[in-house]
Parts: C-alpha cells; sequence; structure tokens
C-alpha cells in the first residue's frame, strides 16, 4: 500500500531487519525522520535505530501497552529527538473537509467496508492485521 500510495520503498519487518536494510539504503546515514504510526512491538526501536545522528523519531502510533520495552541507548548515542504527536488536537474538522475534498488520494487506504453490524469483528481484524487490513470503513 505504501509503495502505491508513493512511498519509495517498503519493507516487510517480520522478514528482515529494517533499520539495518535502511542504514544499507543510505550508506550507513540513515534516514533523517522516522515516522512510527505503527506503535507496535519493536517499531519505536526500530524507528530510533533507522535515523541518522541527531535525527529524529516521530510517534504518531497509540502503543496499546502502558508500557514496552525501549532502548535508550541508542537514542542517547546517537542524540535522537523524539517528538510525540496527538493526532487528534481538536483538528476533526477540518480533517474532515480534507477528506470530502481529495476523497481520491485517501481511498486507497480504505481496505475494507463492513456493515455496522459487524462492527466488532471488523475491529478484531483491525487489532490482528487480518486479511490485509488497513483502514476499515463501518456502513451505517
Amino acid at each position: 500500500m505504501a509503495l502505491a500510495l508513493g512511498a519509495d520503498a517498503a519493507m516487510d519487518p517480520s522478514n528482515a531487519d529494517v533499520a539495518h536494510e535502511i542504514r544499507g539504503e543510505t550508506g550507513g546515514r540513515g534516514v533523517d525522520v522516522a515516522y512510527d504510526c505503527a506503535a507496535k512491538g519493536e517499531t519505536t526501536n526500530q524507528a530510533m535505530a533507522s535515523v541518522r545522528n541527531r535525527g529524529a523519531v516521530i510517534l504518531t502510533g497509540i502503543h496499546s501497552e502502558v508500557r514496552f520495552g525501549f532502548n535508550p541507548h541508542v537514542m542517547r548515542r546517537k542524540e535522537v529527538a523524539l517528538y510525540c504527536v496527538r493526532r487528534s488536537n481538536h483538528e476533526s474538522e477540518l480533517a474532515l473537509e480534507m477528506l470530502a475534498r481529495h476523497a481520491k488520494l485517501f481511498a486507497p487506504v480504505i481496505t475494507h467496508e463492513r456493515p455496522m453490524s459487524q462492527i466488532g469483528a471488523a475491529f478484531d481484524m483491525v487489532e490482528q492485521y487480518g486479511d490485509g487490513a488497513g483502514k476499515v470503513l463501518i456502513t451505517p
């Protein structure tokens, strides 16, 4: 999906050491900024390992656990800046307007559509990343 939406590269972290691959692709330097939108398992640590010295990691995902394994040594050695972003800072109306104006840009992100009667199963599918789920649209 990332490639279809214009990303230069996409990697499956279950099949590769993503940070190692990124450093290899950047001549050992790393990327300037890494976004952790998943907040799942090792994704925050992978993001920190993927950025260059004095790079930035931006956390937009919401960790499902109150505490998670965090490697501060990589962050300290590389002087990584860590930014947390609250995705909904009272901007829902602006987001809805943008979605309405540019619906075709966002359409590929919606991978499934389910009726309201299947909302429980839809949430389970998204939580488990089942059936290649990205965003699931619930319709009344």
